[in-house]
């Protein structure tokens, strides 16, 4: 093949590979991630658009995906970027035949490369990373060595046809693979969200070193425009609500009993059941009749299975049909990490939860003002019932054992405690600092009802680390 012939022909396969890889690029994030436009022109991505100098990032990420047993999307991905890049050894082969040594093809199969990382970093908002480079001029190297053996036993023509057809095969079956096989990403974000991020990374800083007893924790700053998420300790994670649990069943109970003065009596079976599981009770006795709204304090101050139950019963004759309730509930406010299977939250495997499920929990269960009472409420005394003449007084388990509910610059406004040997002591609360208002749910703090209060002590410590 003459000079000129190959170098014209080197230039289009050149120009036709980059266009098929732009296209590619654009067809992953305009048409997979929505308001890429806006993520071009700001400098945001899928993370960040960054110059990433850890060699074997990406690569280590495919490997992770094969670690966790997710094998044929990291492999995929890997043999996709080097199938893609066999092209690069041929287009070097075709412009520059003189340069056959191995450290040559080398080197421009690491600069066609990093042309490839810098289209992408400016055109797809992504990261220019040197295992990515590595890689690719690894892939170019296979592909010049396939046109050095596929050479060697062909005739120039044939060698020719062979070569463009194996070229277009490489190529198109390499984006195929790396598009399809694609890790899912966010979408990139748009100019509100960015403007949240930078006041949230401001006021996150200050939580980069706390460090509290409770296993899992996440604090919620709440937003008519959009809530932001300050500080996020396994807020994913499986955890056990304990009696957070009666948070759901307050909300349920007060969207179905229309009638707060409603008496309910309550029957022997309910209290045989808390005395055999030693649940915490509020105080009524067999047989009492009880208005619905003092049972509903009942439940939210003292914690009174009694109470879950008596509720229960009112709205679905059973506690197993008012559970039923709860879960799709749990549906309707996107729980999705959530399953309920009795309405005082004792013990069971399949009674779980996650400190990121309970906040969205008590921010919806906060929109009725009737909730809102109940949960800031320190201390509530109830009508007269004909076994209390003098009604009973409660008291809540959050504010009776806190010494004041203040904490640096702000104030806890309310919540709910939750203790099983299970769960640990936890807390999903309600405060408020600088006119903002604050949801934090605490799970796992070790400890029980008698020992210290690390729940509360996280949440406070948590609390006056805000900014």
């Amino acid at each position: 093949m003459e000079k000129a012939t190959r170098t014209t022909a080197g230039a289009i396969i050149l120009l036709a590979f980059f266009a098929i890889y732009l296209v590619t690029l654009f067809k992953i994030t305009v048409f997979k991630y929505p308001n890429t436009v806006f993520c071009m022109l700001s400098g945001e991505s899928w993370g960040a658009r960054s110059l990433n100098l850890v060699p074997f990032g990406t690569v280590s990420e495919y490997l992770q995906f094969i670690l966790s047993g997710k094998v044929i999307i990291g492999v995929a991905n890997i043999l996709g970027n080097l199938i893609i890049f066999f092209p690069l050894g041929y287009i070097a082969a075709l412009l520059f035949p003189k340069m056959r040594k191995l450290t040559r093809i080398l080197i421009l199969a690491f600069i066609f490369s990093l042309a490839i990382e810098v289209c992408q970093y400016i055109f797809a908002c992504g990261s220019a990373d040197i295992d990515d480079i590595i890689l690719n001029t690894l892939g170019g190297m296979v592909g010049y060595w396939v046109y050095i053996l596929i050479s060697r036993y062909l005739e120039p023509k044939k060698n020719a046809i062979l070569i463009s057809t194996l070229i277009v095969a490489f190529t198109c079956s390499g984006f195929y693979i790396c598009d399809y096989y694609f890790k899912p990403l966010p979408p990139a974000p748009s100019f509100q969200s960015v403007v949240k991020r930078i006041n949230h990374e401001r006021i996150e800083r200050p939580f980069q070193n706390i460090i509290i007893n409770s296993s899992n924790a996440i604090l919620i700053q709440l937003d008519k425009n959009g809530n932001q998420t300050l500080f996020d300790k396994g807020g994913e994670e499986k955890i056990y609500p304990a009696s957070m649990t009666k948070i759901m069943t307050a909300i349920v109970a007060l969207e179905n009993i229309k009638d707060l003065d409603t008496k309910i009596t309550l029957n022997k079976k309910i209290f045989t059941d808390m005395y055999n599981c030693n649940s915490a009770v509020a105080g009524f006795l067999e047989g009492e009749t009880v208005r619905a709204i003092d049972l509903l304090y009942g439940l939210m101050l003292p914690s009174g299975g009694e109470c879950s139950i008596g509720l229960a019963e009112c709205v679905s004759e059973s506690e197993r049909a008012f559970v039923d309730l709860m879960n799709k509930k749990t549906a309707q406010i996107n729980m999705i990490n959530t399953h309920f299977t009795n309405s005082t939250g004792l013990h069971n495997q399949n009674h779980y939860s996650t400190a990121n499920d309970i906040a969205a929990l008590l921010e919806y269960a906060l929109k009725n003002d009737t909730f809102c009472k109940l949960i800031t409420t320190a201390r509530y005394s109830t009508m007269p019932t004909n076994r209390h003449p003098d009604g009973i007084t409660f008291y809540s388990t959050l504010f009776s054992k806190m010494d004041k509910p203040d904490f640096s610059g702000g104030v806890i406004l309310g919540g709910k405690t939750g203790y099983t040997p299970e769960a640990g002591q936890c807390l999903a609360s309600l405060s408020e600092k600088d006119g903002k208002q604050f949801i934090l749910v605490t799970c796992g703090a070790p400890g029980d009802s008698k020992t210290q209060i690390l729940h509360i002590e996280d949440t406070k410590k948590i609390l006056s680390s805000i900014r």
